[in-house]
Parts: C-alpha cells; sequence; structure tokens
C-alpha cells in the first residue's frame, strides 16, 4: 500500500513538473484559450518581455517569424492577444542570462484587414496576378491553399485579374506593399479574371489583420525590479498605437497625450506636443515611389452607390407611383434571389476557409 502511495505521489509529482515546464515553454505571446494574452503570475514568468497590470504580467503578441517581415506583420485571429500599456503599466522584462544592451521600438501603423496576400506589381504587358509563392500569402490564413487548389488549376502566368466586387482590379487599389486597401473584416471579395482564354471567378476572404513598420525608437533604459526582473523605460517620445519590441512581440500603447513616464510607470500630466527622438530610423517600404494614390474598394463601392440611388431618385419625377411599386417589388425580388445566391457561395467558401 505504501509502495502505491509513493508511486502515485512520483507521478503527481512528474505531472506537475511537465506542465510547468510545458508553461515555461510557451512563453513569446502564446494566445491563452480565451484569445487573450498568456497572463503569468511574477512566480511563473519566463524568459520575454511583459505588460505588467497590477500583479498580472500578460506577454506581448509575438506572431511566428513567418508572419512577420522588414516591413510589416500580418496575422489572423490574434487581436485580442495584444496587450494594452496604459496609466499606471509597466513593461517588465524577465531574463535569467544578460540584459540586451538596446532594445528596438518598432511604430506599427494599423493598416486594418485585407486579404492574406501580397500582390505583385503588374507585369511588363499589364496584367495583375496572384503572387505564386507562399511567402506572399499571410502563413495564418488558409488563403494560399484556397487560391492553389480553387486559381492554380492551369498555368499561373496565364492569369489576368479583371475585377474585384464588380469593379475593375487596379494598381491604385493596392499599397505600396501589395495590400489591398480599405477592406471589410471577414468580408468576401469576388475576384474575376482570365486563366488563358477562360474567364473565371474566386471569392477570397478579408481575414487578415496587417500591421505596416514605420519607424524606430531605441531603448537601453533599464531599472531593476528585483532579481532577473527589469522595468523597461519607454522612449521618451513613444506615441499611442500599436508598437513592436524586436524579438519579444507587440503590444498598444494608450493615453499618450494625457500621460508621463516616470521610472517606468504611466502617469498623468498635462497635454503636450512631443520631441521627436534624434535616434528615431525611418523603415523603408518597395516600390514606395511606384503607387502615389489608393483607392478603397469598400469606399468606392459606396460611392458608386449613393450616386446610383442620387440618379434613381432624379429619375422619380414624372413616374406613376403605382408603376414605382410594381418595380421596387420586382427589385426586391432580384435582389433576394441574388443575395441568396451569393450567400450560398460565401458559405461554402467560409466552409474552405475553417477546414
Amino acid at each position: 500500500m505504501k509502495n502505491k502511495l509513493m508511486l502515485i505521489l512520483s507521478i503527481l509529482i512528474l505531472t506537475l513538473t511537465l506542465s510547468a515546464c510545458s508553461k515555461k515553454e510557451e512563453g513569446g505571446g502564446i494566445v491563452a484559450s480565451d484569445g487573450g494574452p498568456l497572463t503569468y503570475s511574477e512566480s511563473d514568468l519566463v524568459e520575454g518581455i511583459f505588460a505588467m497590470k497590477g500583479k498580472k504580467f500578460q506577454a506581448l503578441l509575438n506572431p511566428p517569424p513567418a508572419a512577420q517581415s522588414a516591413s510589416h506583420i500580418w496575422f489572423t485571429g490574434y487581436d485580442k492577444a495584444i496587450p494594452v500599456v496604459e496609466k499606471g503599466d509597466k513593461l517588465v522584462l524577465y531574463s535569467e542570462e544578460a540584459v540586451p544592451s538596446e532594445l528596438e521600438f518598432v511604430k506599427l501603423n494599423d493598416f486594418g484587414y485585407t486579404l492574406g496576400i501580397m500582390f505583385p506589381q503588374a507585369t511588363e504587358d499589364g496584367r495583375l496576378t496572384f503572387p505564386t509563392t507562399s511567402t506572399s500569402y499571410n502563413p495564418n490564413s488558409p488563403v494560399f491553399k484556397h487560391v492553389s487548389s480553387n486559381v492554380f488549376t492551369g498555368s499561373p502566368s496565364a492569369i489576368n485579374i479583371k475585377e474585384v466586387n464588380g469593379k475593375e482590379f487596379k494598381e491604385t487599389m493596392l499599397s505600396v506593399d501589395g495590400f489591398m486597401k480599405g477592406l471589410t473584416k471577414d468580408a468576401m471579395y469576388k475576384f474575376y479574371y482570365y486563366q488563358g482564354t477562360v474567364y473565371k471567378d474566386v471569392n477570397i476572404k478579408a481575414d487578415t489583420h496587417v500591421f505596416l513598420k514605420d519607424y524606430v525608437l531605441p531603448s537601453g533604459s533599464y531599472d531593476q525590479l528585483k532579481d532577473k526582473t527589469f522595468v523597461v523605460n519607454l522612449p521618451s517620445s513613444i506615441e499611442t498605437g500599436y508598437w513592436y519590441i524586436e524579438g519579444y512581440g507587440m503590444f498598444k500603447y494608450e493615453d499618450e497625450e494625457k500621460s508621463v513616464i516616470q521610472d517606468g510607470t504611466i502617469l498623468d500630466k498635462p497635454k503636450a506636443k512631443k520631441k521627436k527622438d534624434s535616434d528615431r530610423k525611418n523603415i523603408d517600404h518597395v516600390n514606395k515611389e511606384k503607387i502615389s494614390e489608393t483607392e478603397d474598394v469598400d469606399a468606392s463601392d459606396k460611392i458608386s452607390n449613393k450616386e446610383t440611388n442620387k440618379n434613381s431618385e432624379s429619375n422619380k419625377s414624372g413616374i406613376d407611383k403605382n408603376s414605382n411599386s410594381d418595380t421596387e417589388v420586382n427589385n426586391n425580388a432580384n435582389n433576394s434571389d441574388e443575395q441568396t445566391e451569393e450567400s450560398s457561395e460565401n458559405s461554402a467558401v467560409e466552409e474552405e476557409y475553417e477546414e
């Protein structure tokens, strides 16, 4: 009996040890089960930088290397996992080894939601097409698999995209990095394209959140909190918005105009203009001079709808009301059929995305 109890206790200790080790290995911005930041107590901190909120330590969101580049960070479904640093919070570095001599704070501009695709520039003969390499697709989205199985059924070099959502697909709809601008989160966008002489279409979901890297502010200042734990002093000219600390992860900084940083803690202060940091380094984006203006696909759709409505209203004068009523009923019926058909098609694509 005694031996059995000893065996059970040994198994329990081994299980707890493995669980603790597993948790230690989960550092670096892994998403918690509720989709929020992974949260630690002071006693179980792992290597990394955390947003210290009272007695809780929230891990910065550190997307996998494949989701990061020199110009941007993109991912799907991690929005809630970005910790917010606000009044009274601190950024805390926990390290069992040497403390880095300098940290790089990268300002991120929130580009919003788009397709998980970096479209290439137009070809020499003026064609716009889908990229053929997986590195041009968000690795956190099923979009590459979706495009590969539904679009690349023939020669990719023969593809010529003509329309998206009924509008001509133009290079001005793309940002300098090749992202489609102004899309709606999780909305479906229908592309019409030629593959050789065959006209085809495919629906693609705007499931990707993109952050563009803007400039870098360095900070090498720390205050020791306790053993192996240090408060990271934020750069003096930090602005409200999203930031990425190279090698550690993302956080959102808030209340810039109402706060001052003192000993690593954000405190209230009167509004004041911030001086630009002399060590600020701008980040170059490819093809920056190539496209001078971009078109918002959703916004231009809304503009077209407004113009259509205006024309419709101006044409109403002199037309019999009963005739208008009959026309409205017929139009509603046609729209209902089209919406039902489109909804079924989108549902099929949604299911493919969720596979």
